[in-house]
């Protein structure tokens, strides 16, 4: 048992440091909305599944997803300006599996790792639909 608690800590560890050193892929940017109006923005990955964008939510607890149960309208920075999206949260299990396939299929390595850390089978999807309009008006 004392060899456990030395060895699963320092494999973690290692682990970690693993894949802060590995390129992670794309990383967008997500700008939600609190309920006070105020804008606040997280570094995600993102993937596409049949031509959708998707999101996974790893904790529910996240302080970006929660917000999307008051504010659903949100942007994403990619390589292009910022894009309006409405985010939906997916219920469906196979949506789940195929977001989680193409995050490793995009992620590699980093998501293998990362799914060592964190149980992606208990994350959650966000489909991101984008609004059609509002990327046209000026400043965007």
């Amino acid at each position: 048992m004392r060899r456990f608690l030395i060895w699963f800590p320092a494999t973690v560890a290692a682990l970690l440091l693993l894949a802060l050193a590995l390129p992670l892929g794309e990383v967008v940017t997500l700008y939600t909305v609190d309920s006070d109006g105020r804008e606040h923005a997280s570094a995600l990955w993102v993937a596409e599944v049949e031509g959708v964008l998707h999101l996974r939510a790893d904790d529910p607890k996240s302080s970006w997803f929660v917000r999307l149960g008051t504010h659903p309208l949100v942007e994403l920075e990619r390589d292009d300006p910022r894009r309006h999206y409405r985010a939906t949260v997916a219920t469906d299990p196979a949506v789940l599996d195929a977001v989680n396939d193409a995050m490793t299929t995009k992620y590699g390595v980093t998501d293998r790792l990362f799914r060592r850390v964190v149980d992606v089978n208990r994350s959650v999807p966000v489909r991101l639909d984008p609004i059609e309009g509002l990327d046209d008006s000026p400043g965007h």
